[in-house]
């Protein structure tokens, strides 16, 4: 049995399969596998990805900033 180690949590086997096989090329092996397009799955993690966004501890700094004069 493999020992753990003390000084950090294990990594949870969900993140070993987002780093080891969908980030690279992911939504090309998605679509691929699904029978999609890749435009598909990068829509869908744009949308969350803006979600989590507009939602964070910062987005209400965004609000402070004022858009630029046109001259």
């Amino acid at each position: 049995m493999r020992r753990l180690p003390k000084n950090r949590r294990p990594t949870p086997p969900g993140e070993v399969f987002l780093e080891d096989f969908l980030l690279p090329r992911s939504a090309l092996r998605l679509a691929k596998f699904s029978n999609t397009e890749p435009e598909f799955w990068l829509n869908l993690q744009q949308a969350v990805d803006l979600w989590d966004a507009m939602h964070s501890d910062q987005a209400a700094e965004i609000e402070e900033i004022q858009p630029a004069a046109i001259v």
